[in-house]
């Protein structure tokens, strides 16, 4: 299961961005200088109104991938003016790096972490950007698996009887591999079978079981049928990722789609692909306003669009009209939009498609360390998995002789996160990611009893939770309708009006940053006339 970058969005209330502050802000929140670390948390409910309206050529509404991305072509462009406004104080959207002293080389990615050799327009994009891609730790034989009571390593794992789980004889004697196959072929997916390295899209149509779409059926539904209620618990656990509610289809692609290869990653952190794109569209010419959140969008008498716009630092809400609009927000901030604005109420093409997504919870927590202690269990690097609420264990350096970084947990999913949530508390405008001793003394008990040894105390911990007070969970297609025409008829939801809609919560990749870079690819071309990827 590959769904490391799926990171969830809440579909309640105004959420909000974390993102880096601009090193000079105007009155208006101009960003005119370099980026600078900080944190924005929600706007005060209070607003003030004026009655002055600005007019801009292409406003284009998130700083996240797809939005830095579109205005980092259309500036390169030239023949159109962009202006990003960004409801937070930080470029990257659900793409977030921080260090973690003492441990260097290594950044902690709250967000989006790694680049399936799949998506190869990723890798690329960094290269332009001047940017080092480096290996990410996979699954090795001497990665620990710890389910129901029993500890093993990867390579030991030859049958899933092996754990405690209630399973028809047939399916306990399989191995991992052969039960994920079987699950393939219960529906049509075999070798043949191409998924274009997309987790989502026309390859699905044909695939039924027992005469039903698999669009059209939960996950859960689906795995419960083939395999029983303790099957489909153990493939929750040995994937360590709940995706119950998401569509079966969704959870095929998700396991079948990337993978088979080497992972890579950003050296200096994954939000420096959004950080250079925005910082070469203002070299450009392009506009970019921190702290200016979206509250409505309608169309105006001229055929142009007009936006209300709120100043989350001054409570002051204005008027702009734009010649063309680019909504590139997570699903949660694209819903709130949706109910303050009758257009786009009356846009079933973009409200049926935010209907069909299933939003889930996700919490990562990040250990640093004077030394790699896993190493003296014969682990270097790679992934671990446990049914502990930290569910997941990447071992980030293995180099004894210096400070070492541990994501000691990744859950995902609402169960999997709430168990984990305590732990873990949300950050907010007036605080850090640190962790309190209390919670780092709650991972290292659960990283010791995962791993059988007493697992030293931290030196340094931070740690994100991504809930419902935060615009970074990861949306998810659930069942319904096949999600790549929901995917093209929700890009221009409006007709007669210039307003396009991009980012991956409606994409075929939902969770990667090749869904935010496809989607904000096909606005370009069908709207701008402008190539992407």
């Amino acid at each position: 299961m590959t769904t490391d970058e799926v990171e969830n969005t809440p579909a309640h209330g105004v959420s909000r961005r974390f993102v880096l502050a601009a090193g000079a802000v105007g009155a208006a929140g101009v960003v005119v200088g370099g980026l600078v670390g900080g944190v924005m948390g929600r706007s005060s409910g209070a607003t003030r109104s004026t009655s002055a309206t600005e007019s801009v050529d292409v406003a284009i509404i998130g700083g996240g991938v797809a939005g830095a991305y579109v205005a980092n072509r259309l500036a390169a462009d030239g023949r159109r003016q962009p202006v990003v406004f960004e409801a937070s104080h930080r470029i990257g959207g659900r793409l977030w790096s921080q260090a973690v002293p003492p441990a260097t080389g290594v950044m902690a990615e709250f967000g989006g972490m790694r680049i399936p050799p799949q998506h190869q327009a990723v890798l690329q994009l960094a290269g332009e950007l001047g940017l080092t891609t480096i290996p990410f730790p996979a699954s090795t034989t001497q990665s620990l698996v710890r389910l129901r009571g029993t500890r093993l390593r990867r390579g030991e794992v030859e049958r899933v009887d092996q754990f405690n789980y209630a399973m028809p004889a047939e399916i306990g004697a399989l191995s991992p591999d052969e039960l994920f196959s079987m699950i393939n072929r219960s529906v049509g997916i075999t070798s043949e079978t191409s998924l274009s390295g997309n987790q989502s899209g026309s390859w699905s149509e044909t695939l039924t079981w027992r005469g039903r779409s698999i669009d059209e059926l939960s996950t859960l539904q689906f795995l419960v049928e083939l395999l029983g209620h303790d099957g489909a618990q153990f493939v929750r656990d040995w994937t360590a990722f709940e995706m119950w509610a998401t569509s079966a289809s969704t959870w095929l692609g998700v396991s079948n789609s990337t993978g088979g290869g080497s992972y890579a990653q950003v050296e200096g952190g994954f939000d420096q692909i959004p950080i250079q794109l925005i910082q070469r569209a203002q070299r450009a010419g392009a506009e970019v306003r921190l702290g200016e959140q979206l509250l409505s969008i309608e169309r105006a008498e001229d055929g142009s669009v007009q936006l209300d716009v709120l100043s989350v630092d001054t409570g002051v809400t204005r008027r702009v009209r734009a010649r063309a609009v680019v909504l590139a927000l997570s699903a949660p901030a694209m819903r709130h939009v949706v109910r303050s604005s009758s257009m786009l109420r009356e846009a079933p093409a973009l409200t049926e498609a935010l209907d069909q997504l299933v939003d889930s919870q996700a919490v990562k927590a990040y250990l640093s360390y004077d030394r790699p202690w896993w190493t003296d269990l014969g682990i270097e690097t790679g992934r671990s998995v446990s049914d502990s609420v930290l569910r997941q264990h990447f071992y980030l350096s293995s180099d004894r002789s210096r400070p070492a970084l541990l994501l000691a947990g990744y859950a995902f999913g609402d169960v999997a996160a709430d168990l984990l949530a305590p732990l873990v508390p949300e950050a907010s405008s007036d605080s850090s990611n640190e962790l309190s001793a209390a919670s780092r003394q709650g991972i290292t008990s659960v990283l010791s009893e995962v791993h059988g040894i007493e697992v030293p105390q931290p030196i340094g911990a931070v740690a994100q939770r991504w809930s419902d007070a935060d615009d970074g969970t990861v949306p998810l297609w659930g069942p319904g309708d096949a999600p790549h025409r929901r995917m093209r008829a929700a890009i221009t939801p409006v007709s007669g009006v210039s307003l396009h809609v991009c980012g991956d919560a409606l994409s075929l990749n939902q969770g990667w940053v090749m869904g935010a870079l496809e989607t904000a690819s096909l606005v370009l071309q069908q709207g701008f006339g402008v190539d992407g990827i």
